[in-house]
């Protein structure tokens, strides 16, 4: 990895009856407090990936959504 780019990787959640399809992965300057997040990549159906375009020396948040077979659609 570079100073720009961070390895992402999660645990998928266990939830009976309520099969996952896919995350969003959202990300936002830690430093940054009245700032939404913003997606960097949506409809991930592993648990890794890739942020790319980071700042280098910025500290990030990031945060995995889940989006199950009750949500698509």
């Amino acid at each position: 990895m570079s100073p720009t780019t961070v390895g992402l990787s999660w645990t998928a959640p266990v939830s009976p009856g309520h099969v996952v399809t896919s995350y969003v992965v959202e990300v936002k300057a830690a430093a940054d407090s009245d700032t939404s997040y913003a997606a960097i990549s949506d409809t991930i159906t592993g648990t890794t990936v890739t942020a790319t375009g980071l700042a280098e020396g910025t500290s990030y948040l990031f945060r995995v959504k889940t989006i199950n077979q009750s949500d698509s659609g």
